[in-house]
C-alpha cells in the first residue's frame, strides 16, 4: 500500500476507534497516522489535506487541541499548494476542508469559528452532493442556534428543507426530528413559526411531533 493510502486508512481507523469502546491503542494509531502524513514519501498534497484534516478532527475529539491546530495548519498549506498548481482535488475539495475545519473548531469549543467554517463549506460545495448539503446545512443551523442566531438558523434549516424530499437518510431524518425540538421554545418568533409550519408539510409524518 502506498504511503498516502496508508495514512488516510490510519486516520479512518482512528476515527473509528474513538467511537468503539475498548479499541486498543487509540493514541498510538493517531501518532502513526500523523507520522505517515508528515513523511510525505510519494504523498500528494491532496492526500495530505485529507489525512491531516481527519487527524485534526480526531485530535480535537480527545482534547489534543495543540495537535489539532497544527494538523489544520499543515492541511491548509497543502491545500494552498494543490490549488496553486492547478492540481485536481478529486473527492476531497475545499468544501471538505472547511467542513472538517468546522468540526475541529466545534470540538475545541469555538462555536463561532465552527459556524464560519461550515458556511464557507456550504458556499464551496458542488451542487451534486445533495445529501451532504442537507445534512451539513442542518448541522450549520444547529450551531447557529447554539450561538443565539435564531433567524440565521431558521434560514439554514429552510435551505435544508429545499432538498430534503429528494434524499433518503436516517441521519438526516434524525436531524429533522431534532430541528422540531430545537425550535419548539422559539415558536413565537416569526421565522421559527414559518419554519415549523413549512417543515410539517415536507418532513416525513412519523418525525413530526404532535
Amino acid at each position: 500500500m502506498d504511503p498516502s493510502r496508508r495514512t488516510v486508512l490510519n486516520a479512518a481507523l482512528f476515527s473509528l476507534a474513538l467511537a468503539v469502546p475498548d479499541w486498543p491503542d487509540v493514541v498510538g494509531r493517531m501518532g502513526s497516522a500523523q507520522r505517515g502524513a508528515r513523511t510525505r514519501i510519494g504523498m500528494s498534497d491532496v492526500a495530505t489535506v485529507a489525512a491531516m484534516t481527519e487527524q485534526a478532527h480526531a485530535a480535537a475529539q480527545i482534547g489534543e487541541h495543540r495537535s489539532a491546530r497544527q494538523c489544520l495548519a499543515e492541511a491548509e498549506l497543502a491545500m494552498d499548494r494543490a490549488e496553486s498548481r492547478g492540481k485536481p482535488l478529486g473527492s476531497y475539495d475545499p468544501a471538505s476542508f472547511h467542513y472538517h475545519t468546522s468540526q475541529v473548531r466545534y470540538e475545541m469549543g469555538d462555536l463561532t469559528g465552527a459556524v464560519a467554517a461550515m458556511q464557507e463549506s456550504d458556499k464551496l460545495r458542488y451542487g451534486v452532493y445533495r445529501r451532504t448539503r442537507v445534512k451539513e446545512r442542518a448541522i450549520l443551523a444547529e450551531r447557529q442556534l447554539a450561538i443565539g442566531h435564531l433567524e440565521a438558523a431558521c434560514s439554514s434549516w429552510q435551505l435544508a428543507l429545499d432538498d430534503y424530499p429528494q434524499v433518503n437518510s436516517g441521519r438526516i431524518d434524525k436531524r429533522m426530528a431534532d430541528m422540531f425540538n430545537l425550535i419548539a421554545p422559539h415558536l413565537r418568533n416569526r421565522d421559527a413559526q414559518a419554519l415549523n409550519e413549512r417543515a410539517r408539510t415536507i418532513v416525513r409524518t412519523e418525525l413530526i411531533p404532535a
